[in-house]
């Protein structure tokens, strides 16, 4: 899902074109986004897992 959003960004700046050195930021900035996410959801599950282990 996420590659396909990236792939829809991409056509749309290659339409409007910006240039690629801000499309490769917003990119970096997308994924890095992406992935910290992933991690604090990941840190949110695994302090709900520890919570349940101690009960």
């Amino acid at each position: 899902m996420h590659k396909t959003f990236l792939k829809a960004v991409i056509k749309f700046f290659k339409r409007e074109r910006v240039s690629y050195k801000i499309l490769f930021n917003i990119k970096k900035s997308t994924i890095f986004k992406f992935i910290t996410i992933k991690h604090i959801l990941r840190i949110k599950n695994t302090s709900k897992k520890e919570k349940a282990y101690k009960k």
